[in-house]
């Protein structure tokens, strides 16, 4: 079994939202000799040159470009034209549990505040309930998408698309991907990146009532 095994034209794409690892798939497959993207860019590459020269592309942070001026939604990924213009790729939708994952959001957008006064740092709770909302409702939009084009599209689903949960342990993990890639990684060691990890207990946890009241509104299981 190889390192690498991709043919001419053929790539790894990542689907996943940001805070899904991708970070850490970058470094992961770049440390194993792959050539990697770890840029929101590519989800707007519409031409074949632009993927020249990488093999792995991992960010998914669409939030990028819903903050320009004016905004932009078109920026997802054209599955249609991967699959056309590099056939027989593989396409891993990397997820974990969405209370998790709209945790993870929050404490992404959340700024590093000076903790001095009583819930001063705290951030507006009608804005950031707004923001899980989006956030909700754009990865059930995303992924039922992402699942009709492998459907659709693909010639070989269950060979070509994988959904990763992310959740589980990390040897698990590359154990997937070698078995989906048919490779066998030199190094196999998963480290985590990104992590939010400064934020003291009390509040990480007001992000994490907030996000447990909208999805309890919404009955999503938790």
């Amino acid at each position: 079994m190889k390192t690498k095994n991709l043919q001419h034209d053929q790539k790894i794409f990542f689907l996943g939202l940001n805070k899904n690892g991708t970070t850490t798939f970058y470094r992961f497959f770049q440390k194993n000799g792959y050539l990697c993207e770890d840029s929101a860019k590519w989800w707007c590459y519409h031409t074949k040159e632009e993927f020249r020269d990488r093999e792995v592309f991992t960010d998914g942070y669409e939030k990028k470009f819903r903050n320009l001026t004016p905004p932009r939604f078109d920026c997802w990924p054209n599955i249609k034209f991967l699959n056309e213009t590099f056939p027989n790729s593989y396409y891993i939708l990397q997820t974990r549990p969405m209370k998790d994952w709209l945790l993870s959001r929050q404490l992404k957008y959340a700024k590093r505040f000076d903790i001095e006064g009583e819930r001063s740092w705290l951030p507006d709770e009608e804005g950031t309930l707004e923001k899980i909302h989006e956030d909700y409702v754009l990865r059930l939009y995303w992924h039922q998408k992402i699942k009709w084009h492998m459907n659709h599209l693909l010639k070989n689903t269950s060979n070509n698309f994988m959904i990763l949960d992310i959740s589980i342990d990390n040897s698990k993990i590359v154990e997937k991907l070698e078995g989906f890639l048919n490779v066998e990684f030199t190094d196999k060691l998963l480290v985590e990146q990104n992590k939010t990890t400064w934020f003291e207990p009390q509040h990480t946890k007001w992000f994490e009532d907030l996000v447990i009241r909208y999805l309890e509104q919404r009955k999503y299981e938790i």
